[in-house]
């Protein structure tokens, strides 16, 4: 046995302690110095994304309280409803009508925020502008099917909050809706 320890130690060229564990790295402190960014940099920018998109997260989520808010009592859920505007007395012919038939509707709009009431009051004119294109391309029998409401809602939201700058319509309401 001490023959093979002495044969190792010459074939190493001489009688220095020989470390098992091998030769460390020379780039190890590189290796950290790359890392740490990599994984730092992303999640400082997501931080500063979240900051700034504070503002409409807040407004979403007060949204999503609004629609399911629950009553912890009895554990029912309750909706909570928001700030309402009316416009009244829309009157559109449906496409391919001629002009002999006609669409009557009030709607109601609900939001969370007043300054949406106020911004919908202010450009009352421009919303109803916009109502009237959404409406006036459906034809009579899309108007009539009762399965083609929620679509029309959903149109008729989207068409109204791309005027509005200071939020979103969150509910329209049918008040009255005549086909003639």
């Amino acid at each position: 046995m001490a023959e093979r320890k002495d044969a190792l130690h010459a074939d190493q060229g001489g009688d220095e302690p020989v470390d098992q564990a091998g030769p460390k790295p020379a780039g190890n402190h590189r290796f950290w110095m790359v890392l740490i960014p990599v994984i730092l940099l992303p999640a400082v920018g997501g931080a500063v994304l979240a900051l700034q998109q504070y503002p409409s997260i807040a407004l979403k989520a007060a949204e999503v309280r609004m629609r399911f808010a629950s009553d912890e009592s009895d554990g029912e859920m309750i909706r909570e409803y928001g700030h309402f505007t009316s416009l009244e007395n829309i009157i559109v012919n449906p496409r391919g009508s001629d002009g002999k038939r006609f669409l009557m509707v009030n709607l109601g709009l609900e939001t969370i925020s007043t300054d949406v009431v106020t911004e919908i009051g202010r450009k009352e004119i421009v919303v109803r502008d916009t109502i009237l294109k959404v409406l006036s391309s459906y034809s009579v029998e899309e108007l009539a099917a009762l399965e083609s409401r929620s679509t029309l809602k959903d149109e008729l939201l989207t068409a109204i909050n791309s005027v509005l700058q200071r939020g979103a319509v969150e509910y329209l309401y049918f008040t009255q809706y005549v086909l003639q």
